[in-house]
């Protein structure tokens, strides 16, 4: 595709259409200010600082805004999830005036993610679920009428929905920076500052997540990468992030995102809350597909330096930005869609990195938050929105704006880190001893970023300098190079090397730091074997260090000698109660209704992750095995089903379980299947049988109706009854309600914190309109013409798992992928349409208030 053409458009209808402009693109739309002021807005906001809310573009029909950014003055640009771009031209603060707004009609664009003014362009981030038509924009003005008139598709990107690709960011470099979520493809033709052989690297194939989410998508996940004004070259600067929506550059001229959990995982021993990272050049932050996560503390990825908890994180912007006095103009300003809270992020220099602390800044019940940005008078703006919920356009300002902040000087450890990124780009001749100095810092960034320079020069040019003598910190990281490498030869002798290590010696972290890097290069070089390391690790397990036992655990799972089975039995026996210190506040999960109760549930429940990481380990085990071992295993596995995870975190257990079987004789197999509650795992779904049935008659329900009847207040609820509709309406059989039902649906305790009646009867009624990424089905059409929908639940090598009824979870249909002539996503919801039509007046209200109410009969 040229550059000026665009979704089929040629130069000359581009050229046609330029030349009517001025009187044909844009309808300039006055809307008036509505809900104006602090007192009557739903947001609470930190004293002294002031909120007025500008605009509702969902009442206005203008969609519901995920993007948004600052061009000049008071001009500004926004964008809908699934529709138009539009020029805001807001007032300024105390006028009276109202906000115009111009949809931008050039093109068919729209649908953008990301938003930038820049290079005196508008550049575009759309994702389309067309995915030909994703990809980065920019639209220029060619004659200088202050008109875009020209739209240049930079690059096409293979993703969409909010997955795809995301927020766009310019550097302190002048070049473009944007970020793509997991669901995105990497560009064509692109290169990379660190070395692009991505793969899962872990010990074990991951299980991948049981209800289908994310099971073909790769190493290295969600990346991040940067380009000129002109879209010329494209290289990826970062990577290993599952959805990160945003990205900021905070005073330093430091680039951070804020990267979203798997909120499925819950309770697991991979799961990661969200967190903020520091985004330096070639990092890695370690997703990968299902259980595969890499921790925190593998050596060869980087740590997020904030975590948060639970949430949805989308927007980001940096603090230096904006106009608001100390300690809000440094650090950043970070947004968390599902639970309603803007967070401030101070951020302190540490080493070649920072430490970083988050507090409340503004929160809101229902506050929806997707972008932010600050203006030119020093106020930030903000939007609400997506998914096609209410939207609003927010200011919020300080009375002492405009205070500066002045740049601070790079100190010394950041100052080492940038001088080694210089040495990732390979026309730069290397300083060698300097490199291979670094790979023995304290300083975790300074060694990652010689670790990326090193082998991007080639692993080669410092091989004479490793020796017997030289530091393990040193080692290691050449280890970690050497493994993603090609150099089997100085694999060998890194391996033999690091096997001499006497482990007593050195602390846990270190330890932790030496297992990554032997596992490493055993993945990467299949000829080495763990094997050989069992004397040297022997002593040390079991270690006082949770992880540590974890690491050894599996690493010698393949072994013969029955002592690792039974010193990993022991540890598991012994596993008490865990802190949850990941867990959000019980206050601060009330504000979401998509999985606000799972957190409070947890904390009554409290999954034993620590166990589940041993449980798991323990059912790849084959030798070692006693009845007395497999009778207390399978006894103790029973105990993890009472406690309460992620919509996963039960079938991944099954996946757990049924390995573990797979090992017992076949004459006891059925006796461990029942103690074990393997049918607690594979049948605990809420069954059809003996359902309420309705009294009726019903009737054609309209979202109108339902609303109309809901306002008018004209019944006495009955809870009761509404707990008898919420079943007979079959709400029951696919969500959960104060911890009751099914989680093949949301979790619908927080619904009414979030939706409006009218969200909600449209939710109900029309339940296709809007398709949460994680609910979406499959369509496939078969080589024989034939077609299914349903939600993939597995796929291994040759054959997909379909769960085509949802009330039926248990009962998949296999298809061999080979049948399989393509598949994309459907159009239609896995709930069915009309459900309230068997319902009269009563029975509607009954099972509205009773959802509104969360099922408490207290808040009626």
């Amino acid at each position: 595709m040229s550059e000026r053409q665009s979704f089929g458009l040629t130069d000359t209808f581009i050229n046609d259409m330029k030349n009517s402009f001025k009187f044909l693109s844009l309808i300039i739309l006055f809307i008036a200010c509505k809900d104006k002021y602090i007192n009557q807005t739903n947001v609470d906001v930190l004293d002294n600082f002031k909120i007025e809310k500008l605009l509702s573009p969902s009442v206005d029909s203008l969609g519901s805004w995920v993007s948004l950014a600052h061009v000049k003055g008071r001009k500004f640009v926004a964008s809908d999830q699934y529709g138009k771009i539009y020029w805001l031209n807001i007032p300024s603060i105390g006028s009276k005036d109202s906000v115009q707004v111009e949809a931008l009609s050039l093109g068919n664009l729209g649908k953008a993610q990301g938003l930038l003014w820049a290079h005196n362009s508008l550049y575009v981030m759309m994702s389309d679920q067309k995915t030909e038509n994703s990809g980065l924009y920019r639209l220029t003005d060619t004659d200088n009428d202050g008109v875009l008139d020209a739209i240049h598709f930079l690059k096409q990107l293979n993703g969409w929905g909010e997955h795809g690709p995301h927020g766009v960011q310019l550097g302190p470099d002048d070049l473009i920076y944007v970020i793509a979520g997991n669901h995105t493809d990497l560009p064509e033709e692109y290169t990379a500052v660190t070395n692009t052989t991505w793969k899962e690297d872990r010990l074990f194939e991951p299980m991948k997540d049981p209800n289908g989410h994310a099971q073909d998508r790769t190493a290295p996940g969600g990346w991040i990468a940067r380009t000129d004004s002109l879209g010329s070259f494209w290289e990826i600067y970062s990577s290993g992030y599952r959805n990160a929506y945003d990205i900021a550059f905070n005073e330093d001229g430091e680039l951070f995102t804020f990267d979203s959990d798997m909120e499925w995982d819950l309770g697991l021993p991979w799961y990661r809350p969200v967190r903020v990272c520091h985004v330096t050049a070639g990092s890695e932050f370690g997703w990968r597909t299902g259980s595969g996560k890499w921790p925190a503390y593998y050596p060869d990825n980087l740590p997020g330096i904030l975590a948060i908890g639970q949430g949805s994180p989308t927007g980001v912007v940096a603090a230096k930005n904006g106009g608001f006095p100390a300690p809000f103009n440094s650090g950043l300003f970070v947004c968390d869609w599902s639970f309603g809270t803007m967070y401030h992020i101070s951020l302190e220099a540490k080493g070649a990195s920072y430490e970083a602390q988050s507090s409340e800044f503004l929160s809101g019940i229902p506050l929806p938050l997707t972008d932010l940005t600050f203006g030119d008078d020093g106020a930030m703006y903000f939007t609400t929105g997506g998914r096609k919920l209410e939207s609003g356009l927010y200011r919020v300002w300080h009375d002492a704006l405009n205070q500066n902040l002045d740049k601070t000087e790079l100190q010394e450890p950041k100052q080492i880190r940038k001088l080694l990124e210089t040495y990732q780009d390979t026309q730069v001749i290397p300083d060698t001893d300097f490199i291979w100095t670094q790979l023995g810092s304290e300083d975790r960034y300074i060694r990652f970023s010689a670790r990326i320079a090193l082998e991007n020069q080639g692993v080669d040019k410092w091989a004479g300098l490793m020796t017997k003598e030289t530091p393990v910190q040193q080692k290691i990281e050449y280890a970690l190079a050497v493994a993603r490498s090609e150099n089997q030869s100085l694999q060998f002798e890194l391996f033999n090397l690091l096997k001499e290590i006497d482990l007593p010696l050195h602390d846990d972290d270190t330890q932790l730091k030496i297992i990554r890097a032997q596992g490493l290069l055993c993945i990467r070089n299949s000829t080495l074997q763990r094997a050989e390391l069992e004397t040297q690790w022997g002593p040390v397990f079991p270690s006082e260090n949770q992880y540590l036992n974890e690491e050894i655990a599996f690493f010698f799972t393949d072994s013969q000698n029955p002592i690792w089975l039974e010193k990993t039995m022991n540890l598991w026996s012994q596993v008490s109660e865990e802190d949850l210190k990941i867990l959000i506040s019980d206050s601060l999960a009330a504000r979401s209704d998509m999985y606000g109760q799972t957190v409070m549930n947890m904390r009554k429940r409290r999954p034993k992750s620590y166990k589940i990481a041993l449980t798991d380990a323990l059912s790849r085990y084959q030798y070692g095995w006693t009845l007395a071992f497999q009778n207390e295993y399978f006894t103790g596995f029973n105990s993890l089903w009472d406690r309460e995870g992620g919509y996963s975190y039960r079938g991944y257990l099954l996946k757990i379980l049924e390995r573990a079987l797979s090992h017992v004789e076949v004459t006891n197999k059925i006796v461990f299947e029942e103690i074990s509650g393997a049918s607690i795992g594979r049948y605990g779904q809420s069954l059809l049988a003996d359902l309420p049935v309705p009294e009726g008659p019903g009737r054609n329900w309209s979202i109108e109706d339902v609303v109309n009847l809901m306002q008018t207040n004209s019944h006495k609820s009955n809870h009761i009854n509404g707990a008898k509709m919420f079943e007979a309406a079959l709400c029951q059989s696919c969500h959960m309600i104060q911890g009751k039902g099914s989680a093949i649906g949301p979790e619908l305790t927080q619904l009414a914190t979030r939706f409006s009646i009218k969200d909600m009867a449209q939710a109900i009624i029309e339940p296709s309109a809007e398709i949460s990424d994680q609910y979406m089905l499959t369509l496939i059409l078969l080589n024989n013409g034939d077609q299914l929908v349903g939600k993939i639940t597995d796929q291994a090598n040759d054959t997909l798992s379909l769960m085509i009824n949802p009330l039926m979870p248990t009962n998949l249909t296999k298809i061999p992928i080979a049948d399989i002539k393509n598949k994309r996503a459907a159009t239609q919801s896995q709930m069915f349409p009309a459900l309230l039509n068997r319902l009269n007046e009563q029975e509607v209200f009954d099972l509205m208030t009773y959802l509104l109410t969360a099922g408490n009969a207290e808040n009626e």
